[in-house]
């Protein structure tokens, strides 16, 4: 599988083509879904940092209940982040600086997860911590 980055923009698209997106940035079982849900990619397809900037968070979610599993939170300045979540595999660990389209890991469905899919979120600020998240989709326009 080839390096996908589309270098007409600021933003690169954080999967390979061929994806769906099949949960968008909207109210779903009863609260507001923070991210996008891109999906239809095999697992361990390559996760790539949308822009270049540096990794604060790479962490293995463990536990039960409500969690993103495996994820990385990228800090790109300007307070916007970027969040990578239910990774099968985490290539980056904390205080490392990437490049836009830099392999963060492998696409997977750890945590709560309704199978392999990438939860792409994007935020003013911290993710879950005080951060406001927007849809990831206005990074492309």
């Amino acid at each position: 599988i080839g390096h996908y980055v589309d270098d007409g923009g600021d933003w690169a698209w954080p999967t390979n083509k061929g994806y769906k997106i099949t949960s968008g940035f909207t109210w779903r079982w009863g609260k507001h879904h923070d991210a996008i849900d891109i999906a239809y990619l095999p697992l361990n397809s390559p996760i790539y940092a949308a822009r270049g900037g540096t990794v604060v968070t790479a962490k293995r979610g463990t536990g039960s209940g409500w969690t993103l599993g495996n994820y990385v939170v990228i800090d790109h300045g300007n307070g916007i982040y970027t969040l990578y979540a239910h990774l099968n595999t985490i290539s980056v660990s904390a205080g490392q600086t990437v490049a836009k389209g830099k392999v963060l890991g492998g696409m997977g469905q750890t945590g709560q997860a309704t199978g392999v899919h990438l939860h792409f979120g994007a935020f003013y600020g911290m993710p879950y911590n005080g951060g406001r998240a927007f849809n990831p989709l206005e990074l492309y326009r």
